[in-house]
Formats: structure tokens, C-alpha cells, sequence
């Protein structure tokens, strides 16, 4: 898994490239994400366009990244998941935790 990050117009915006297994660049998206907390950035999306594969530890990063959202009273959203990852998150009934969002702004509302 490869990702790029901007922040445009308060919104962290993560664009994820490669299977979402869990990786060792998981820990640098979670530092990341810590770091646009500590600056109070309380909103982002991850763009799931490019990710064909998700395992229970890319789940589980998205439950991490979700809690990590709520707990700073933010907002954590998915972007153009690909019909595989819609089918898990619709099985493991991530899609009434987490929002799937059709563009950046919505994870503000």
C-alpha cells in the first residue's frame, strides 16, 4: 500500500494505492493522522479508488482511524470505494459506522 495526503480547505484527504492489508505503511498513515489531530485538522477522507484487496487488518485500520476521528469530535469518511471494498464494508457493516461520502466536503456534515 502506497498513499498520498494534502489538506484542502480543513480536510485531510488520503489517497490510498494498493491493497490495504495492514502493512508497515500503515504506521506511518497513523502518525499521520495524529499529527493533522494535534493541529486540529478533525476532518478527513480516504480515497479508496485505487484499493482492489482489504484484509481484517485494513479493516481494522479503518475502525483505528475512525476511532481516532470520533474521539477528537471529528468526522472520518470513505471516498469511491471499489465494488470489492463496498462489498466488505457492507458485510461487515462498516458502510452504518463510517460514512461513504461522494465528495471531500460531505465529511464535514
Amino acid at each position: 500500500m502506497k498513499y498520498t495526503s494534502i489538506i484542502k480547505d480543513s480536510i485531510l484527504q488520503i489517497a490510498v494505492d494498493g491493497d490495504l492489508l495492514g502493512a508497515e505503511n500503515s504506521i506511518d498513515l497513523i502518525e499521520e493522522i495524529n499529527t493533522a489531530l494535534n493541529n486540529e485538522n478533525i476532518y478527513a477522507v480516504l480515497d479508496m479508488k485505487n484499493v482492489r484487496y482489504m484484509n481484517s487488518s485494513g479493516i481494522g485500520l479503518l475502525v483505528t482511524l475512525y476511532t481516532k476521528y470520533k474521539n477528537k469530535s471529528g468526522n472520518f469518511a470513505i471516498i469511491n470505494p471499489t465494488e470489492q471494498v463496498k462489498k466488505l464494508l457492507v458485510m461487515t457493516k462498516l458502510d452504518t459506522l463510517i460514512k461513504i461520502v461522494t465528495n471531500p466536503e460531505e465529511v464535514k456534515n
